[in-house]
């Protein structure tokens, strides 16, 4: 293979089929990626794809993420209302996941390096194993936020998404909080309650107690929008 767009090609041409019976949408974009995508009843499911370019080797890296409406809809009003740090759009994802964050969190990418055709058909077929096995399932379990809220909102608390299976990326801590609420599974004051605690007690921390004040400001207002939201289920 003598370019990361031949790579591609190939690896779409086999990978392709694959995700097309699972209802995807491929579209090829710019340079070294690929959009694979389809809708859902609460939004969008991505396997999100890319080429690593190691010339004369490449490979692979993808993940999964979700789009859920609801979250996106709920963050982009708040937003009116409040500027935060990191802005979201109706196309941000909600949750992440991948073989590297189930099993190898420290790592981005587990794929062997691809030089041929067979190397790129070798990939596919690991790659096809992970998503009829994990990635599928997954999508279709977090369909349902309240499965999401067990995890990140249950009683073995997150502090943070760093390192754990799954990620929810920027505004981790309004988005547990708007999960929590559209879940309805009776987490709601108790997460406010470990949040509030969370961000006071470092009010007084020298270097970044200006932001936690602030984030916990944030948390306040969006609590006075959630309590005029009914959970979805």
């Amino acid at each position: 293979m003598n370019s990361i767009i031949e790579t591609r090609e190939l690896t779409l041409k086999y990978l392709g089929p694959i995700v097309k019976k699972h209802g995807f949408n491929v579209k090829l974009s710019a340079g070294k990626q690929a959009k694979i995508e389809r809708k859902t009843p609460g939004g969008t499911d991505i396997l999100a794809f890319d080429m690593l370019n190691y010339n004369p080797s490449f490979r692979i890296r993808y993940a999964f993420c979700k789009i859920n409406t609801h979250v996106n809809n709920i963050l982009l009003n708040f937003q009116e209302k409040i500027r935060l740090p990191l802005q979201d759009d109706k196309r941000s994802w909600f949750i992440f996941f991948s073989y590297n964050t189930l099993h190898k969190p420290n790592e981005t990418a587990y794929l062997p390096y691809m030089e041929t055709e067979e190397d790129v058909q070798k990939c596919v077929s690991i790659m096809s194993s992970f998503i009829e096995d994990t990635g599928l399932p997954l999508l279709a379990r977090f369909e349902d936020l309240r499965e999401v809220d067990k995890i990140i909102n249950g009683e073995e608390r997150w502090d943070t998404d760093w390192l754990k299976p799954y990620v929810l990326g920027g505004n981790f801590y309004l988005k547990r909080f708007i999960i929590s609420r559209l879940a309805g599974l009776g987490s709601y004051d108790r997460v406010l309650s470990f949040i509030s605690d969370f961000y006071t007690s470092h009010f007084d921390d020298q270097q970044y107690g200006n932001n936690y004040k602030a984030r916990m400001a944030e948390v306040k207002e969006l609590d006075k929008m959630l309590k005029n939201i009914k959970p979805l289920y």
